[in-house]
């Protein structure tokens, strides 16, 4: 098996608590806020969503060959504000849909990278977590993310 390949099966199985997790809210663990985030469930789901889109960027910079994007946490505070404001109370089917999409279209790309992508010394930078290089960016960071958001969630429901 290729490092994309197991990255992906990692990817898929990291994720598969968080589908469960928004499958299983019902409407009024859907609106509980949650004061870690700040943030209700679904805010804070829809954000763990709309991140595939930054991990595809990522992905999809190894696949070409140019740096990946790079996000301060300065950047990372502007956009999750705008995220909360935008979308205060989406609705569980269109964060699921997209929490799907997501895991198939990650775990493909991930697959799609030349093994020796995974190796490269290449800086990723998300706020206050950095990575030198790909694999390492992938298992300490993007497959902790949504467990990590499921966690915050489940302790506000206790």
């Amino acid at each position: 098996m290729s490092p994309g390949e197991e990255l992906a099966r990692g990817f898929r199985e990291a994720y598969k608590p968080v589908v469960d997790f928004i499958e299983s809210a019902d409407d009024q663990t859907w609106t509980v806020f949650v004061p870690g985030e700040e943030a209700t469930v679904a805010a804070v789901m829809n954000h763990v969503a709309q991140s595939m889109r930054y991990n595809g960027a990522v992905l999809k910079a190894f696949r070409l060959g140019t740096p990946p994007v790079q996000l301060t946490h300065q950047m990372i505070d502007t956009f999750n504000r705008a995220e909360k404001q935008e979308a205060a109370e989406p609705q569980r089917g269109e964060v699921l849909e997209a929490m799907r999409t997501g895991v198939d279209r990650i775990a493909g790309s991930l697959e799609a990278i030349p093994d020796e992508a995974f190796e490269s010394p290449t800086r990723i930078e998300v706020g206050d977590h950095v990575a030198d290089n790909l694999d390492q960016w992938t298992v300490e960071i993007v497959l902790r993310h949504g467990l990590d958001h499921v966690d915050t969630c489940r302790a506000a429901l206790r």
